[in-house]
């Protein structure tokens, strides 16, 4: 099977899907160097979260802990795809929005259970059943300390917290998600081993092998260059760590319509293959152990939810908070190339052997 592109600056999207002919615009995902020490690359929105010293990578610090984001150099157009997606999914007043929810709802948003926000908390299909799953794909024990790429509102996070006692790095490229998350798991009781970072996954800034296991939840979607992404989690993983993805991936000829949850057009969408995870997989390094389709997984959570159709007004604690109120429009799009059998949500499990 052919690939759009086979350099290591890849267009992750498979010509077999309709939508891919349109020869998509192309960006450059990597990060520029940090004007200095303590200035996150690429020009874009950061939070300081860590400190660095002297060009090193920074350290890991056991907390919830997420300051005002600064603004850095001016962006270029090799970060732009980073910008929208920060735009697609950081929506303004959406912490303001989820807290009024709340509210409305007649929960205590100063006291959040997980059940609370479960309806926005987890914005891929299987809901915290996947994450369950994940985590014990990846072997997750107590004092494990785990990164959790593209970690969103940091649902996932707080489970693998909550449920597996891990020590959580939460690393996206939103700010407000960035700062939601922190604020949310603040207000959900946890205190101590949760980190987000805001910050790219080409260009992770964690000292090397330092990371006992990896997820990424519906994220490669959404990143282009995967063979630096995949590179870049080798760097930061110990030897023989494991790193488990769940995406959706090309799975079937068919066309692809927009807009979709991750994706309000082609242009911020990079499509791929089990195959092409794969190959670039093996080309970072990593072994495969598992790869499975999670079909069943997308009948249940809170995106399966939305997808089913069902008429009247959203929930309170809907998905629109998050997505938009075109949220309906999104998730039957994709409930339909699922039926088509273009897509599927995969699970691809390997661990690190030897980081290219």
């Amino acid at each position: 099977m052919s690939r759009c592109a086979a350099s290591a600056r890849r267009t992750s999207c498979s010509p077999r899907i309709s939508s891919c002919s349109k020869a998509p615009r192309c960006w450059d995902f990597r990060a520029r160097p940090a004007a200095s020490s303590n200035e996150r690359p690429s020009g874009r929105l950061t939070a300081a979260t860590r400190t660095c010293t002297s060009g090193a990578r920074p350290r890991h610090r056991s907390s919830v802990h997420v300051t005002e984001p600064r603004i850095a150099e001016p962006l270029e157009a090799a970060v732009d795809v980073d910008k929208a997606i920060g735009e697609h999914y950081g929506r303004p007043g959406l912490e303001e929005s989820i807290l009024a929810a709340l509210a409305a709802a007649g929960r205590d948003p100063e006291r959040i259970r997980p059940e609370d926000i479960a309806d926005i908390d987890e914005l891929h299909v299987g809901g915290a059943t996947t994450v369950r799953q994940l985590a014990h794909d990846v072997g997750l024990t107590s004092h494990a300390r785990i990164l959790d790429i593209g970690s969103g509102l940091g649902g996932p996070a707080r489970q693998y917290a909550r449920e597996f006692g891990a020590i959580v790095d939460g690393i996206d490229v939103t700010p407000r998600f960035v700062t939601t998350a922190a604020s949310l798991t603040r207000r959900s009781g946890i205190t101590a081993g949760v980190t987000f970072t805001l910050g790219s996954a080409l260009d992770l800034p964690y000292e090397d092998a330092v990371f006992d296991a990896a997820t990424m939840i519906h994220v490669g979607m959404n990143i282009e260059d995967k063979s630096t992404l995949f590179r870049s989690v080798a760097r930061v993983l110990k030897p023989g760590a494991r790193f488990a993805i769940f995406d959706f991936m090309v799975v079937g000829d068919g066309k692809v319509e927009y807009p979709l949850p991750w994706a309000d057009t082609v242009d911020t969408s990079f499509l791929a293959t089990p195959d092409d995870y794969l190959s670039l997989l093996g080309d970072a390094g990593f072994a495969i152990d598992k790869q499975e389709s999670r079909q069943q997984a997308a009948s249940e959570g809170p995106v399966s939810r939305a997808s089913s159709g069902n008429e009247g007004p959203p929930p309170v604690l809907g998905l629109q908070l998050v997505l938009g109120e075109n949220v309906a429009t999104r998730m039957a799009n994709i409930s339909a190339a699922r039926a088509r059998g273009v897509l599927a949500p995969i699970e691809i499990v390997s661990h690190i052997e030897r980081p290219a």
